[in-house]
């Protein structure tokens, strides 16, 4: 019930505010302007990319200690 409430409110005019302290329209239905939503995805765009670097640098550790370790038994 309270989602209803939050929704009736903001599209009957109710003033709302990004945590920038910028006014949101009342067909936004985010709680964010779309400046910080883009910055926001701007971000987690750039974590997505450092964790798959790291993740791509274990399988490149994790391959060599296994060819390694193949190469170790053959002989």
């Amino acid at each position: 019930m309270e989602k209803y409430y939050e929704k009736k409110a903001r599209l009957n005019g109710e003033e709302r505010f990004c945590k920038c302290n910028a006014l949101i329209s009342r067909y936004n239905p985010e709680n964010l302007c779309q400046l910080c939503m883009e910055k926001d995805k701007k971000e987690n765009k750039a974590a997505v990319k450092e964790a798959q670097k790291h993740v791509q640098r274990y399988a490149n550790k994790a391959s060599k200690r296994e060819s390694s370790r193949r190469r170790l038994q053959h002989k």
